[in-house]
């Protein structure tokens, strides 16, 4: 008996997906993921971080508790909400900060660097028996208020009217350039910077002014023009410590560099 066998192929082979096709699928479904772990940060986690660190740099006697104040920060600041350009331009405006740098360190840091302004000249203002002395920047910015009766040991800068005493304020613009000698001074030759006690500020008619230099070792006043000029200074010191040295400059009362010619005033002139 002869078996018959029937094969039968199946000419119809079931299809295979594209591997192309399979990675779309996944790429999709991970980016709708991410979207939505995003979207779950942003609208429920981020908007309840909290900033539980502040870290202030260079504030130097300013308290940590005034600092928070000047930046106008709260207790309770949120991580993303809080604004870093408001809190550096309340900074820099105070008038006690030369520059503030705020940088937010995830999660939950927020860092603040400042340089103070360095005061060059102290100016008195009358309050009530005594005087508030308002310690002014190589820009002529009030940078630091000592309360009434405190001392500075810096020159004194007088001839100069302040509408109102706040931190911020500035000399009239006319004085800009005396102000930046003097921090010129101040930082190059700390001898000459010493020497001089205080700077009477005399305005004229036309905007523009002179000024009187009073040293700190002599009774001599020294008149000048509308700048602080180091080689001027250096001659005036000479002259003044040579009539010292003689006993004459309770003779003389004045030298006058405002000419090419040194013009010595006595008492009896």
């Amino acid at each position: 008996m002869v078996s018959q066998y029937f094969y039968t192929t199946n000419s119809e082979k079931k299809p295979q997906e594209s591997p192309v096709r399979t990675w779309s699928v996944k790429i999709i479904i991970l980016a709708i993921t991410v979207l939505i772990l995003q979207s779950a940060f942003n609208f429920i986690l981020a908007p309840q971080i909290l900033i539980t660190r502040v870290l202030i740099e260079g504030a130097g006697t300013i308290s940590h508790e005034q600092v928070m104040k000047l930046a106008g920060l709260k207790v309770k600041e949120y991580y993303f909400s809080v604004d870093q350009n408001g809190i550096k331009d309340r900074l820099e405006n105070s008038g006690l900060f030369k520059t503030a740098d705020v940088q937010k360190v995830f999660p939950e840091t927020l860092k603040i660097d400042l340089i103070r302004r360095k005061p060059v000249a102290v100016s008195l203002v009358p309050q009530g028996k005594y005087y508030l002395s308002l310690e002014l920047d190589g820009e002529g910015i009030v940078c630091n208020i000592l309360p009434a009766g405190g001392v500075s040991n810096l020159p004194v800068l007088s001839g100069v009217l302040f509408q109102d005493v706040k931190l911020g304020m500035r000399v009239p613009d006319s004085l800009g350039a005396l102000m930046g000698d003097l921090a010129s001074l101040q930082q190059t030759s700390q001898t000459l910077y010493l020497w001089i006690s205080e700077i009477q500020v005399h305005k004229s008619r036309n905007q523009s002014f002179t000024m009187t230099v009073y040293p700190s070792v002599s009774s001599l006043k020294i008149r000048l023009g509308d700048r602080l000029d180091q080689r001027i200074l250096k001659e005036a010191a000479v002259v003044a410590d040579m009539l010292r040295k003689q006993g004459l400059d309770f003779q003389v009362q004045e030298l006058d560099f405002r000419t090419d010619q040194i013009v010595l005033s006595t008492a009896e002139d």
